[in-house]
């Protein structure tokens, strides 16, 4: 008699799994689709798209998080280890891309144009990594009580 032995998934990895996913995926095409011109750029976009090497070293950076975090929440949605090293990498990405902006003194490329204006922007954006942190934690949590693989 064969036995087969199932794994349901926790319900949090289809969430977390659905959101990495469409937010690499929709970063993705919006990327792709400001670059190409199908999608106009306001003013703001305008100048960051005339790109300096530290520009092209963001936009590098971003692209690279985007790829990672499909990456995650596809590892993440088939129970692999390997998901808390994406995850990881994810959150170190993120934090590259906040830190990089407020190191350099220049907000505009973080969007934001005056620094006491958009303080509560900053914030806010500070309290976005903590998203990505969480989902770090959740899967090392599920790695330690042997759900991934």
């Amino acid at each position: 008699m064969i036995t087969s032995v199932t794994t349901r998934r926790p319900k949090w990895v289809w969430a977390i799994a659905g959101w990495y996913g469409l937010s690499a995926v929709f970063g993705l095409l919006l990327t792709v689709m400001r670059s190409s011109g199908i999608l106009p750029m306001d003013d703001d976009l305008r100048k960051l798209a005339n790109s300096t090497p530290p520009d092209y070293f963001l936009r590098a950076i971003h692209l690279t998080d985007l790829i990672v975090m499909g990456a995650a929440a596809l590892l993440l949605f088939r129970l692999r280890k390997s998901a808390v090293a994406a995850c990881g990498i994810t959150v170190t990405l993120e934090v590259v891309l906040w830190l990089l902006p407020v190191i350099s003194g220049d907000f505009t490329r973080m969007g934001f144009s005056d620094w006491a204006i958009h303080r509560a922007l900053i914030i806010g954006s500070v309290f976005s990594l903590m998203l990505p942190f969480a989902i770090f934690l959740y899967a090392r949590r599920l790695r330690e009580k042997g759900v991934l693989d």
